[in-house]
């Protein structure tokens, strides 16, 4: 064989040869790229598929009085969880696929469909493990475990929460294992005193849609659960706490092997409000027997709300059970309603608001006298005073006095609305006064421009400012503002913004925010001006022929004003009268320390409905103050609803709040002599501040607190 025969076989030989030590080299090269290059990637791909990381729910922030009293808190509680992912992984194995079903839901507004997995019928499978200790006490609710599948898959999913003890022996015992079913120890919301301030403190419950919320670490999370009223929904951000999470090894089928690291949660902050429990246990039991209405004290000195009550109202406690919550919401008296936030017609109330507003103008001197003869003719048209046969000549502080229409008819029109409104917006009437709450309303405080812009083919007229001037017309307020109204009369035109939270506390025991008093504005008015409605007001409730006498209280001199705002429409789907009954007050008359306000919806009158409401509220403060008694708080039941008004409420106290007798109660504050009657300062006292403070931060503490209260 030549050469030349010898190099044509070489050739085949070597060029295979060549791509077969290409593809070798091609192979090598990938192997060190997958074995040594990406090694870390499918490390970490491996680990994945043998290790469960499981979110640890974080327990909310306490919302507390302005002394520590828990009225939001938490308990241990045990659910029964679903781990979608893995539920479903499991199920893959057995069953060798998942079933499907169509997903139908609005984005937008927009009706959008897809396939997806039938969780609903992996789950009922699953859980037959389950079934066989707790029977159908285990109720899948097919729209919250779709939805949860659609927006959270990643987080487990609150099949049957709050288990017994007798289920979970029973559980424990058996000790069903089902991948992606396991029994969860979290904390849940528990409201100490039932329905005391529900609708200051509010509820919580799921997200309608995936909430991430942000972590200290500025990592992001799924919130579990989130305020959905009251403060719980204002303050959500800070009661909100950092989750943890756990990670776990597993087998092949799902099964926990060992703990591989657990980073505990951190809690939300504690929200203390500026409420005094004490207060607004006994505004809720002087608003007993009230079908529709609200009840707010202020302390005048520094604008703090010392209580708040809506009636009717709810126990956030039971707002978890579906029967509960839809008889809530279906009652047409609306129990949800923070009506202490809702706007009405203020009625003779704001007779104030106009008078101060004629003596900081000086449109007339502080002893304006006017006849009253029955009505005014105001704009050509007669508007008669609540007295058909007048009330002859009165000045100012007898008009106050006796609710004389015609008199404020014409001190109105005199004014005019750009003074009043001036002066009702420096009080805060028309605002929502940054008050921390959802769905507060500014209520309505007219003037020229906005009746130009609400009603374009009208003008402002007198007969308008007349309608205005006794509080009806356009004119709306809530109970929150005329509580306003009646401090700012007690300062002598001094007007603090009104505050319901005092401090937040995070769980280390740093402030977040800390209240302190802010003076909203300061009238300008002469203060023998200003003496002259105050004076006036004194003069309802201690005076003959006063519309608010039933507010006196033996040994402390009250001063407040009546009104009442006439209403006929639909009301709870019937048309009937619904009058609007106020009586705004404060108390003590020579150094003010307390304003308050109650309105009654349907009610007869002011000085009927309201006044002696007013002053079982004043005649139970000052009995704590003066003789510094105990107070024993209790866990109250929901007050229904009813278009009735209000029942009569009993006889006046016959002895001064400083004269009685100490009941058997069981509560006693650090620092206070049994008898001690500090009359010189009519102020509510409590523990040191600071060792409430210690107290505060964390949930171990929880139970020092309440034994705190309830013992020393």
């Amino acid at each position: 064989m030549n050469s030349e025969d010898r190099s044509r076989q070489t050739g085949p030989i070597l060029l295979v040869a060549a791509i077969f030590m290409s593809g070798l080299m091609v192979l090598l090269f990938r192997l060190y790229q997958l074995q040594i290059g990406q090694a870390e990637a499918y490390a970490a791909q491996v680990g994945a598929q043998s290790t469960r990381t499981i979110l640890l729910p974080p327990a909310r922030g306490l919302i507390a009085d302005r002394w520590g009293v828990p009225l939001a808190e938490h308990r241990g509680n045990f659910d029964i969880d679903l781990y979608l992912l893995e539920l479903k992984s499991h199920y893959r194995k057995i069953h060798g696929g998942l079933p499907k079903t169509r997903d139908t839901y609005l984005v937008a507004g927009v009706r959008k469909t897809e396939i997806v997995d039938d969780i609903v019928k992996i789950a009922d499978e699953s859980l037959g493990p389950y079934r066989e200790v707790l029977g159908d006490r285990i109720h899948i609710d097919r729209d919250a475990l779709m939805l949860h599948q659609r927006i959270r898959e990643q987080l487990p999913f609150q099949l049957k929460g709050d288990l017994k003890f007798e289920e979970l022996a029973v559980l424990m015992e058996r000790n069903p294992v089902v991948p992606g079913i396991r029994i969860t120890a979290r904390p849940l919301r528990r409201y100490s005193y039932g329905a005391t301030a529900a609708h200051v403190v509010g509820y919580v419950g799921r997200p309608e849609q995936a909430l991430l919320l942000t972590r200290d670490d500025g990592g992001t999370f799924e919130a579990e659960s989130t305020g959905k009223d009251g403060v719980e929904l204002a303050s959500d951000e800070y009661l909100q706490g950092d989750p943890g999470y756990r990670v776990l090894e597993v087998d092949n089928l799902g099964r926990v092997q060992r703990l591989l690291h657990e980073d505990l949660p951190r809690g939300g902050s504690t929200v203390y409000l500026t409420l005094d429990l004490r207060v607004q246990q006994i505004a809720e039991k002087a608003m007993a027997g009230v079908g529709r209405g609200a009840c707010v004290v202020l302390d005048c000195t520094t604008g703090e709300i010392l209580a708040m009550v809506s009636v009717p109202n709810y126990d956030p406690n039971a707002l978890s059970d579906p029967t509960i919550w839809n008889s809530v919401i279906k009652d047409k008296t609306r129990p949800l309603v923070n009506r202490a936030v809702s706007a009405y017609p203020p009625g003779s109330t704001f007779k104030t608001v106009i008078a101060l507003a004629a003596m900081t103008y000086k449109v007339v001197p502080p002893n304006y006298s006017f006849s009253c003869g029955g009505g005014l003719f105001v704009a050509d048209r007669f508007k008669q005073c609540w007295s058909s046969s007048g009330h002859g000549t009165v000045n100012l502080q007898e008009a106050i006095k006796i609710s004389c229409n015609t008199y404020f008819y014409n001190l109105g029109v005199k004014t005019g609305i750009d003074r009043v409104f001036a002066v009702g917006h420096a009080i805060g009437l028309g605002d929502k006064n940054d008050i921390p709450l959802p769905r507060v309303s500014p209520g309505t405080l007219p003037s020229r421009e906005w009746m130009r812009a609400t009603y374009p083919r009208d003008r402002w007229s007198d007969g308008h400012m007349a309608n205005a001037a006794i509080g009806q017309g356009y004119v709306l307020v809530t109970p929150l503002q005329m509580a306003m109204v009646a401090a700012a009369v007690a300062n002598s035109g001094a007007i603090y913004k009104p505050q319901l939270i005092q401090r937040i506390i995070r769980p280390d025991g740093e402030a977040e925010f800390e209240f302190k008093p802010e003076l909203r504005g300061r009238l300008n008015i002469d203060p023998k001006a200003m003496d002259v409605i105050r004076k006036g007001m004194w003069a309802v409730v201690n005076e003959a022929g006063g519309t608010g006498k039933r507010a006196a209280v033996p040994g402390i001199a009250v001063a407040g004003k009546t009104g009442t705002a006439q209403f006929k429409g639909q009301v709870g789907g019937e048309f009937r009268t619904d009058n609007k009954t106020w009586f705004i007050a404060f108390a003590p008359f020579e150094e003010p320390r307390y304003a308050a306000c109650v309105m009654v919806e349907g009610g007869t009158a002011g000085g009927v409905d309201c006044a002696p409401r007013v002053r079982d509220i004043f005649y139970r403060m000052f009995r704590l103050i003066r003789r510094n008694e105990n107070y024993e708080l209790a866990y109250t039941q929901p007050q229904a609803g009813n278009f009735r008004g209000s029942s009569a409420f009993p006889d006046e106290p016959t002895a001064a709040p400083d004269e009685l007798a100490a009941e058997n109660v069981a509560v006693s504050f650090e620092g206070q002599e049994e008898n001690a009657v500090p009359h010189e300062e009519d102020r509510m006292t409590l523990p040191d501040r600071s060792s409430v403070q210690r107290r505060s931060p964390s949930l171990r503490d929880t139970r020092g607190r309440r034994q705190f209260w309830r013992s020393r």
